[in-house]
């Protein structure tokens, strides 16, 4: 049975997260607004907000105008002092920054390429991810917390990853292991999930009223969900694998044993081989005249036109917009952010989903607004930091309260 007792120490480390959070979301905001807003009494407000300054979590920013008019000093957040690791782990490769708590990245993306990841290649990984944060820690002592994003399925109970192995599938302790090497709090997170917290956290200027479903298209389809400013996890830290809904039950095989999953319609390998499939419909595509063609040469040639491209994508579109067409029921979302390579197909792509959503979808919900993120944009890597950021805010007199130099010093890249 879980512990629900708060001692005066939980009850002061949650009357700070509360405050950090609302001035996270609000900057600038004085200390009656806090009080107004979260409840507490001006006296409490005073002594808390006391201590966050004296450790320089916080600081005053001059006066602003308060409620009804009165001049009242403002405070913001200490955004200089801190900074955290971002550490996205997809099956092919591995990419790690730094970041500021406003979500700037720092220095340049560390990039490292792997064979598909397996429990035989498991350890040199997660080496080389140990590796790649002793050198950030190197650079800039305040980093404070690292955040890493992972594939699916991760179970987020036990902080343990699925991997293949020659003779069955198993969940590796890939938390442990890692936490092992590097003696720094590090917060764990299902990939497409943290690019919801991420579009959620940076995007959408932390808006609680909102709900928000996050679709990672790449070498698989993830999704993720946050309500109410939290991630959506289920019973066992097992929830919204959103790839494995089966939108054909007769259909397509999937690498889960199912038939008919979106991700057996969408993800990279999906839509290279159904471009195969589609050759002989289509004689004059460019795409015929490829050795062997990529996900890569499926976006060029959607650039210039090419027909097969452009009805292999809104295909994809359609098998998305059928995809949403079961989710907005379950999670009646406001906003529907699709990520990652996916989002080269532009209108193409987004043609179909509306063609479905709007021929599709129940009169009963409303449809939500579908944004197509920009395909340069990492929302997964920025979602490792988000991850990072609100776990310390979760905690703040752990992992805040304390002093150390800064890395003002450092350049934004």
């Amino acid at each position: 049975m879980a512990k629900i007792g708060k001692n005066l120490d939980d009850l002061l480390d949650g009357n700070r997260a509360q405050i950090l959070r609302y001035l996270v979301q609000n900057n600038g905001c004085s200390r009656v607004e806090i009080a107004k807003t979260i409840g507490l009494k001006q006296a409490s407000i005073t002594k808390i907000v006391r201590s966050l300054i004296n450790a320089e979590v916080i600081q005053e920013t001059g006066f602003t105008e308060g409620l009804k008019g009165r001049r009242s000093i403002g405070l913001s957040f200490n955004y200089t002092k801190y900074r955290i690791i971002g550490m996205k782990l997809s099956w092919q490769g591995l990419k790690t920054c730094l970041f500021d708590l406003q979500g700037n990245r720092y220095e340049k993306v560390i990039n490292y390429t792997t064979e598909y990841l397996t429990a035989k290649n498991i350890a040199g990984v997660i080496e080389k991810m140990a590796d790649n944060i002793r050198e950030l820690q190197s650079k800039c002592p305040d980093v404070i917390a690292a955040g890493v994003a992972l594939p699916g399925p991760f179970h987020r109970d036990t902080g343990t990853l699925l991997l293949h192995t020659e003779l069955a599938d198993r969940f590796y302790p890939i938390k442990e292991a890692l936490c092992k090497k590097v003696p720094l709090p590090i917060f764990f997170e299902h990939d497409a999930a943290a690019g919801a917290l991420a579009y959620w956290w940076f995007k959408t200027n932390c808006n609680t009223r909102q709900t928000l479903l996050h679709l990672l298209v790449s070498e698989g389809v993830g999704g993720g969900v946050v309500s109410n400013g939290q991630i959506f996890s289920g019973c066992h830290g097992l929830s919204t694998e959103l790839g494995h809904i089966i939108i054909d039950y007769k259909g397509k095989k999937c690498v889960c044993g199912a038939r008919g999953c979106l991700d057996a319609y969408c993800r990279s390998i999906a839509l290279e081989t159904r471009a195969g499939e589609l050759l002989a419909k289509f004689p004059k595509s460019t795409l015929s005249n490829a050795e062997h063609i990529t996900i890569r040469a499926i976006f060029e040639a959607l650039q210039s036109g090419d027909e097969l491209a452009v009805y292999l994508i809104h295909e994809a579109g359609q098998y998305l917009g059928y995809g949403l067409v079961s989710l907005i029921p379950i999670f009646d979302p406001d906003i529907v952010v699709i990520s990652d390579i996916i989002t080269h197909g532009g209108q193409t792509l987004m043609k179909g989903i509306n063609h479905i959503l709007d021929t599709k979808l129940s009169s009963y919900y409303n449809k939500p607004k579908i944004i197509l993120m920009d395909p340069a944009e990492d929302l997964v890597l920025l979602g490792a930091a988000a991850i990072a950021i609100d776990g310390i805010l979760a905690r703040p007199t752990e992992h805040l309260i304390r002093t150390g130099p800064s890395c003002k010093s450092m350049s934004q890249s």
